[in-house]
């Protein structure tokens, strides 16, 4: 997992990402609704992306850790 402001999202904040790769979103607010526009943003811009259900808690509930700042 990669922390990624969605105010920050854009083409020069992922280069070096691997485009191939699918991106998974998520977030901490109701309805997923950031993950929601984070992947349709990737989307739109060729990459393929999908929201994981259950925001952050869903990912550490999964057993996935979290990067620190």
């Amino acid at each position: 997992a990669r922390h990624l402001d969605l105010g920050a999202l854009g083409d020069a904040a992922l280069a070096g990402w691997p485009s191939a790769e699918e991106f998974i979103t998520y977030c901490a607010c109701p309805n997923d609704a950031s993950a929601v526009k984070a992947a349709q943003w990737l989307k739109q811009h060729g990459y393929p992306a999908r929201v994981l259900r259950g925001g952050i808690e869903g990912w550490t509930a999964a057993g996935f850790t979290l990067e620190t700042a």
